[in-house]
């Protein structure tokens, strides 16, 4: 026998267990990105289900923010008889500060774009309450600088900046939870 009918007679006998582990190898590869991808929609729907209720907290503690520095709250809260203009715009503003430092973190469980609408709220009140100060002048009393403070969004008819991102909050929250 010569080389080239035995180089034959091996490939007439292993083509067909080449084609058959190919075949068995596609399967197989198909079968395992099958199984892959539902494990990812199961982990994902799993993940959504724990995100939810986080999500939700988030949306629960951003609406407190911003109606704990509403104007009216915020004067209701920090305002005490003794004080005067001065101790008065430090007192807003800290409280402004210190109620977005606590609630940072929610950032991570709202939309980009809601989150900068509540970034510039907080920067919004916080530069009304300076203009405020700066027109009433060095000096006053405390209730002079609230009543002066709150008469500025009554005079401007519309609604106060935390009133417009608590919509928007609204609007993104019916979005997710409808």
């Amino acid at each position: 026998m010569d080389y080239i009918s035995i180089l034959l007679e091996i490939i007439k006998y292993t083509t067909p267990s080449l084609i058959c582990a190919g075949i068995v190898y596609i399967f197989l590869s198909k079968q395992a990105k099958s199984e892959r991808m539902k494990m990812q929609f199961n982990l994902s729907k799993q993940s959504s289900k724990e995100m939810m209720p986080i999500k939700l907290q988030a949306f629960e503690r951003m609406t407190l923010f911003l109606e704990r520095i509403s104007p009216n709250q915020l004067i209701m809260r920090i305002r005490e008889p003794e004080m005067d203009a001065v101790d008065l715009h430090r007192s807003l503003i800290f409280a402004i500060r210190q109620e977005y430092e606590h609630n940072i973190s929610q950032q991570l469980y709202i939309s980009d774009s809601t989150w900068q609408m509540i970034v510039l709220t907080k920067d919004q009140l916080i530069n009304d309450i300076n203009s405020v100060y700066a027109a009433l002048g060095n000096g006053g009393s405390g209730i002079e600088f609230s009543r002066a403070y709150l008469n500025f969004y009554i005079e401007r008819n519309e609604p106060t900046p935390n009133n417009r991102c608590l919509n928007i909050l609204k609007n993104e929250f019916n979005a997710i939870f409808s």
